[in-house]
């Protein structure tokens, strides 16, 4: 079962719905922001891929039930079997990123402007 790097709590499988690169899972419990290994998920997506188009050919209930049990085949191999991984806190997020670099500009043109002496 999956479980939270942070804290060790449970995680929900449910929250892995809206799992994606832009939006990693975040723990109830103590807030914690983690992902899955990027190749453990792909090679995840193509299992489920091969199911769902297995389940098409084989069972008479139409592409929208197979569509629906590839999604829960994909939630609990999620929750059983991948491990998250734990986001550093500068890299959580794109715009921490963006303001680092913002940041560091705007220093080293202050350093250059006090340099010659157009501003003290």
């Amino acid at each position: 079962m999956t479980r939270c790097p942070y804290c060790k709590a449970l995680s929900n499988p449910l929250r892995f719905v809206t799992y994606s690169r832009w939006s990693p899972y975040e723990c109830r419990k103590c807030g914690g922001r983690s992902k899955f290994n990027t190749r453990a998920i792909t090679v995840l997506g193509g299992v489920a891929t091969f199911i769902t188009i297995a389940l098409y050919r084989s069972v008479p209930g139409g592409l929208l039930t197979c569509l629906i049990v590839g999604m829960v085949a994909i939630m609990l191999f999620q929750w059983l079997f991948l491990k998250l991984q734990p986001i550093p806190e500068e890299d959580a997020s794109p715009n921490n990123r963006a303001e680092q670099n913002n940041d560091d500009d705007l220093k080293r043109k202050r350093e250059a402007l006090k340099k010659y002496g157009i501003i003290k």
